[in-house]
């Protein structure tokens, strides 16, 4: 095991730890597991391997996979802690539908306390329909060393739980938006490309832009695949492609974002 993910287990048993009573935490080689004590709990496991690591809170899994330049892997390490963060201090819960003993669909929500937003679902398909499904709700009652700091919660589409340690570091310059949507890169360093390209998207799509311009200039590529990786998993990207002819040629990326939708499923 990496020293990297070897950190990251310590420091997400040191966070079980600190939650006082509120679990038991064992401890393996490439392994944490974390027992609430109280029934209407739920588990959380951390395992480390080659290519991921990967956090399961009950029967639902994320993994996070990771990456050769050592900024993006810091940052998904970031993002495995904090989701166990998010289920150990109450800010995730799970809705376990099941038959007879064998959990059949869980649907996780993350929010608190009367504003939960459900994010996903595993699990589930066809099923006989004499067969009963029972739902249970359940939700982790520990206590962070110290309260969080709502201030500096940075959801993101993907990961509602970014930031929950508030730990995420100094934020980046706020961006004066130009009203066509265009991202200049030119005069930011290579570190701050990535939180410059997400917050920008975010402008957009706050003020109903739905075409970005990235300008990201030509020279040898790597800006140019560094914001493309970030436009491929982004999931209100619609589609994007290199600028043409008056638009900045393969200096230049166009972005097509999709509109967002303002009914969310909030609870």
């Amino acid at each position: 095991m990496d020293p990297a993910a070897k950190t990251l287990l310590e420091a997400i048993a040191a966070t079980a730890v600190g939650c006082g009573p509120a679990y038991t935490v064992r401890c393996e080689a490439q392994r944490v597991e974390i027992e609430p004590r109280a029934e209407d709990g739920f588990p959380v496991t951390v395992e480390a391997h080659e290519e991921a690591i990967s956090v399961s809170l009950g029967a639902w899994t994320r993994r996070f996979s990771r990456e050769s330049n050592p900024d993006d892997d810091a940052d998904g390490l970031a993002l495995a802690h904090d989701l166990v963060a998010a289920a150990l201090w109450g800010r995730a819960r799970l809705r376990v539908e099941s038959i007879g003993d064998r959990p059949w669909r869980t649907t996780v929500c993350f929010g608190a306390p009367g504003r939960w937003l459900t994010f996903e679902r595993q699990g589930g398909g066809l099923r006989a329909p004499w067969h009963r499904v029972r739902m249970d709700t359940r939700i982790n009652r520990g206590r962070p060393a110290r309260p969080v700091d709502e201030r500096r919660l940075r959801p993101l589409p993907w990961a509602p739980w970014a930031g929950m340690r508030g730990e995420s570091g100094p934020e980046p310059p706020p961006i004066q938006m130009k009203l066509d949507g265009e991202l200049d890169l030119h005069q930011f360093s290579p570190k701050e490309v990535k939180p410059l390209v997400l917050e920008t998207i975010e402008q957009c799509l706050e003020q109903g832009l739905l075409q970005l311009r990235i300008v990201h200039g030509k020279g040898i590529g790597n800006l140019r695949r560094t914001v493309h990786a970030l436009l491929e998993r982004h999931p209100e990207v619609l589609d994007f492609r290199l600028g043409g002819h008056g638009a900045g040629g393969w200096g230049a990326t166009l972005v097509d974002l999709r509109p967002r939708d303002r009914t969310a499923d909030v609870e």
